[in-house]
């Protein structure tokens, strides 16, 4: 059980935010007593407490003014004893307004600050609801800009303040960094049935929220790493000033996976809107990775559903939908993540998969197995570009006896492989460097299909698996999964990324 909640008032003035920023080994309660307040667009409800998972950075915001009451962070009881081990209660704070921060639990809240983003995310909406009302399609918009100047909460309120009208947009997650939908490393799609809470957890569509009824079924696809870009070694603690120094290169074979997973999800998308009328007229909204190349060229391919064979248009012109490039201003109060944070939130949307938004939140928490399972009941694959030697030719020919023989040549020319890198699916066989990995149980039609890369990148991913153990006298894989239950023959697909169970 968490520690009783000790409140502190705050008042918020209109078209302000106080930032909010919960330790990962604390719980934040949350209590507006007049007024309204939102949170990316959910309005909180008046006089009812709400918690505020670990990790959860979020501003609370108001157009009109409010009063709230806002807790001391509630330390996780097997932790009351160590905090200040644990990340979240050294690096990050109870409430802050920019770079101001509580580094403790008897810290009082910080002092709310103006955002001028409020009225502009607010006539955005207005603007994309027009476009909902006068045309056949809804408004596809792509969110793009600097690491770290909210985008992901952009998104967010866009499609709270439209499925407050009644509609209900496709959430498209492009970035694998730092995902809004499901676990670092996946992309996915997903329909707002119900709104992006910040209560809930990280994540929107982690499977303690399917287990409790509520929200759509996410659309998951594999990118396999959760990096898109190479970055200069960041400070421990960031700023706005060492973050805008610090300049990203786009990794040229990661760029060309990112592209081809980022395909398959548009081609998905496609689908979706052809054949469900609700989500053609409400339209979608992409959110993708900061960081990416500033050339419109690369966004209107990211923005583009069509054949991935098809040149990248020189022209901001889809079609017959002109594309309108739009400044948005950046959030005031967004605070740029330090890799420490970067990194335990990582881990963190990890575990909120298999075990929930917290075990001390009631209906937010699940009880995972661990299965043992043969690994020859798996085949593990993982997409791969480097040089391919060519398989050489199988002559047949006939013995003395009569038999069939069959040999293979010793040639040179058989030998030598082309020198070209190629993508190709690479086969993991079981061994212990497979311990700690997530990997994701992949949807194909046929095991032909597992050395097809393109068809690998669209497959859909059904969940994911921790393989916590291999057993190797047995030949068995200890895995852990959200849900009770046993694993069919499958593929599982495989990256870079890895879990560390944290206390």
């Amino acid at each position: 059980m968490l520690p009783d909640p000790v409140f502190d008032p705050v008042t918020v003035p209109l078209l302000h935010e106080l930032r909010v920023s919960v330790p990962f080994s604390a719980v934040v309660s949350i209590k507006c007593i007049s007024g309204l307040a939102e949170i990316a667009g959910r309005e909180l409800p008046e006089s009812s407490v709400i918690d505020l998972p670990p990790g959860t950075r979020c501003a609370i915001a108001s157009f009109q003014g409010c009063d709230l009451l806002v807790s001391r962070p509630r330390l996780r009881p097997k932790l009351l004893s160590t905090a200040t081990a644990d990340v979240g209660a050294a690096t990050t704070v109870t409430t802050t307004s920019h770079d101001a921060s509580l580094s403790s639990s008897e810290s009082e809240p910080a002092e709310p600050s103006f955002n001028m983003g409020l009225a502009a995310a607010a006539n955005l909406h207005a603007a994309l609801e027009q476009v909902r009302a006068s045309a056949a399609a809804g408004p596809r918009v792509l969110i793009s800009g600097p690491a770290d100047s909210g985008k992901s909460t952009l998104a967010k309120t866009l499609c709270n303040y439209a499925l407050k009208l009644q509609r209900q947009p496709l959430l498209v997650d492009l970035n694998p960094e730092n995902p809004t939908i499901s676990i670092p490393g996946s992309m996915a799609v997903q329909p707002i049935t119900y709104p992006c809470d910040a209560s809930l957890g990280l994540a929107t569509g982690h499977p303690a929220i399917m287990a409790n009824g509520i929200g759509s079924v996410p659309l998951l696809f594999w990118y396999g790493a959760d990096t898109l870009v190479d970055r200069p070694l960041a400070p421990l603690v960031a700023s706005s000033e060492t973050a805008a120094a610090a300049e990203a290169t786009v990794d040229q074979e990661r760029w060309e996976q990112y592209l081809r997973v980022a395909t398959a999800v548009a081609t998905a998308v496609d689908e979706k809107l052809a054949s469900d009328h609700t989500s053609r007229t409400a339209g979608i909204i992409v959110d993708v990775p900061g960081d990416l190349p500033a050339d419109l060229d690369y966004l209107i391919h990211m923005a583009d559903t069509s054949d991935p064979a098809k040149p990248i248009p020189p022209a901001p012109q889809l079609g017959m939908t002109p594309v309108h490039v739009l400044p948005f201003p950046r959030n005031p109060g967004a605070v740029a993540k330090d890799r420490v944070y970067r990194r335990y939130r990582s881990l963190h949307l990890i575990r909120e998969y298999f075990y929930g938004a917290g075990p001390e939140l009631p209906g937010k928490a699940l009880t995972p197995h661990n299965i043992f399972a043969p690994t020859n009941i798996f085949w593990i694959g993982k997409p791969t570009k480097s040089v391919v030697p060519p398989v050489a030719p199988v002559v047949a020919s006939e013995a003395e006896d009569g038999k069939v023989e069959e040999t293979v040549p010793d040639t040179p020319a058989a030998a030598e492989p082309s020198g070209v890198p190629e993508w190709h699916m690479e086969t993991l066989g079981p061994t212990d460097s497979m311990v700690h990995s997530v990997l994701p149980v992949l949807t194909l039609g046929a095991k032909a299909d597992r050395t097809d890369v393109d068809k690998v990148a669209a497959a859909n991913v059904v969940g994911f698996v921790y393989v916590s153990a291999y057993d190797k006298a047995r030949d068995k894989y200890n895995l852990l999964v959200p849900f009770p239950g046993h694993l069919p023959r499958t593929t599982l697909g495989a990256g870079s990324i890895k879990w560390f169970e944290l206390s």
